[in-house]
């Protein structure tokens, strides 16, 4: 689906409106990315409970 052009496009520029925002690429697919879990649970938890 070739998402990863977009996801790069929509981080350029909101670098460039100085929006904070979090993006990361990593060298895998769909599957078998229970690795990433410790890192994106805590960050996902972390903007829920923000008020």
């Amino acid at each position: 689906y070739n998402l990863v052009y977009g996801a790069r496009r929509m981080t350029r520029l909101l670098k460039a409106q100085g929006i904070a925002h979090t993006y990361e690429e990593f060298p895998d697919n769909h599957s078998s990315i229970d690795y990433r879990m410790d890192v994106s649970l805590p960050f996902l938890a972390k903007a829920l409970s923000q008020d």
